[in-house]
């Protein structure tokens, strides 16, 4: 070890005494001599050995800091190889974001969309929300439509198109299950929010475009003026017909028909419309060639074409699916994969397809994610809406009697929440509170479930004296399903707060009269020229 100071000064004090020792006493022997040859002999040894020790902790020193550069030397190498290390590791979860991106996967998308879904409260939890920061500062897309842009027919609703798009920062589903668009016409606000910005407006509304499919782009362009429109055609299977000559001028049978009548299979339930047998039926059916087709959808390619025409040709596009109008009968036999057996919703192969044509518009026509955000601008909603549909969340706003009772329709899709009006035994009243939030008056809406006419009672309502009798007579396949139908009443209802009395006319129906929304609006600025439904099936 290290000489201590105490040491040092000894062996200092040892060496000065033998320096000062008299000359005289060291010239002749004397009796003391050899004492002092004895110290003088120790103090040798002492110095030789504290020399040594020099020596030996001189090395030592060496020894440690050779020692401790070549560790620190590896843990440079360690620490460089470690910062390699993590470096590629990023690199590697980079490259691994931006081909999720690219291939549009909803790992991990889908548990962040429920956990907002699941955490948004009151009548607009439909809304489901994918945040997608983590791929970049992409466009903010808003979508409109109806069965497939909400995911029917999917194993999950996160596998629909929407959630396929690579380019997309921010993607928030405003569709519907079979819904036409005239409800989120009227309810555009509501839906949308104040706080919401959009930059690609998806809208899949076709065959029942008229509607309001108009109605909806106005609103929707006047407060995203800037927004790109993409307006996605689907065709459908039962959307097919043969004539049985060429020279017929009838529709002919129906997909649907001549399957039955040749005793085809189908795929099974939530399989794909697709099996051996129906692909060879259509094979060797020799003569459809020219017997296939698809009627002319007049109204609905009226109202497509006006709507594209309000945002016009530099900010409104067109997706469909694959098309050959003049070989139908080919076109179905190299697509029958793209569509579920029982309804004709698309299969997931069709969403893809359709998500990459989405993805090839915005990647042509949208501007760089710095010019969208510099340059976004919003405009207004007009008078304003307030809506409240509980289809889905089962929360009514509303304060009502105890004859009205929320139950879950059907358990074969998520929500379905109805709030139904139990019998009345006599003198009884049903009632539901409603507010009018806006100062002015406003026009009355309510969303109920329809059927055949003879399942679900006609009922009539009361307020301020006037009577409004509500049908639920379907428009729509009643035999099959119970689609939903939003009426109003027959007067305007001033701001304030409002008593809504019910009254069920026919006690002996199947089912009781069941309410499922309702909405104010200005039908001023939204004309409402007929009874709409917001979430509406259809069997194929």
């Amino acid at each position: 070890g290290q000489p201590t100071t105490e040491n040092t000064e000894f062996f200092i004090t040892t060496m000065g005494t033998i320096s000062t020792a008299p000359p005289s006493t060291m010239a002749s022997p004397s009796p003391s001599y050899g004492k002092i040859r004895r110290k003088i002999s120790f103090s040798i040894v002492a110095l030789i050995v504290f020399l040594g020790a020099m020596m030996r902790d001189t090395n030592s020193v060496k020894e440690t800091q050779q020692s401790s550069y070549v560790g620190q030397r590896e843990v440079f190498r360690s620490s460089s190889r470690q910062q390699q290390q993590n470096e590629q590791q990023q690199q590697q979860q980079q490259q691994q974001r931006l081909l999720e991106a690219e291939a549009s996967t909803t790992t991990g998308i889908e548990t962040k969309a429920q956990e907002v879904s699941e955490n948004k409260e009151g009548e607009n939890s439909q809304n489901h929300v994918v945040d997608r920061t983590l791929y970049g500062n992409g466009p903010r897309i808003g979508v409109f439509g109806e069965s497939d842009s909400w995911g029917a027919g999917l194993s999950s609703k996160f596998d629909a198109y929407p959630y396929h798009l690579s380019a997309s920062t921010k993607i928030t589903n405003f569709a519907f299950y079979n819904a036409g668009p005239n409800y989120a016409s009227v309810c555009t606000e509501t839906l949308v929010g104040d706080d919401t910005m959009l930059d690609v407006i998806l809208l899949e509304h076709y065959l029942r475009a008229p509607e309001g499919l108009v109605d909806l782009t106005t609103r929707l362009k006047q407060r995203f003026p800037q927004a790109l429109f993409v307006f996605v055609k689907l065709w459908k299977p039962w959307m097919l017909y043969r004539k049985s000559s060429s020279d017929q001028l009838e529709n002919g049978e129906s997909l649907d028909e001549w399957i039955a009548r040749l005793n085809l299979p189908k795929g099974q339930p939530e399989q794909p419309l697709y099996t051996p047998e129906l692909y060879e039926g259509l094979q060797n059916d020799t003569e459809g060639g020219n017997l296939w087709h698809i009627p002319i959808q007049q109204t609905a390619e009226d109202a497509l074409e006006q709507a594209m025409g309000i945002v016009g040709s530099q900010n409104g596009y067109l997706v469909t699916l694959p098309m050959d109008t003049n070989n139908v009968q080919q076109t179905l036999l190299q697509h029958l994969d793209y569509f579920d057996s029982r309804y004709g919703l698309l299969t997931t192969k069709a969403h893809t397809y359709i998500s990459r044509q989405i993805d090839q518009v915005i990647s042509e026509h949208v501007p760089s994610a710095e010019d969208v955000t510099a340059n976004a601008q919003v405009g207004t909603w007009g008078n304003g809406d307030a809506c409240h549909l509980w289809f889905e969340s089962g929360s009514c706003p509303f304060s009502h009697s105890e004859n009205f009772k929320m139950v879950q329709h059907s358990q074969d899709m998520e929500g379905n929440y109805v709030l139904e009006l139990f019998p009345q035994e006599e003198e009884e009243e049903a009632w539901i509170d409603i507010t009018n939030p806006f100062e002015t008056e406003r026009q009355l809406f309510l969303s109920y479930i329809t059927s055949d006419g003879e399942s679900h009672p006609k009922t009539m309502v009361k307020v301020h004296g006037q009577e409004t009798i509500f049908n639920p007579q379907s428009l729509v396949d009643p035999k099959h399903v119970h689609p939903m139908k939003t009426s109003p009443l027959s007067i305007p209802i001033p701001p304030g707060t409002h008593k809504l009395q019910f009254q069920s006319l026919d006690v002996n129906t199947k089912y009781p009269f069941r309410l499922v929304g309702i909405s104010f609006t200005d039908e001023v600025s939204v004309p409402l020229l007929h009874e709409f439904s917001p979430l509406m099936q259809i069997n194929f």
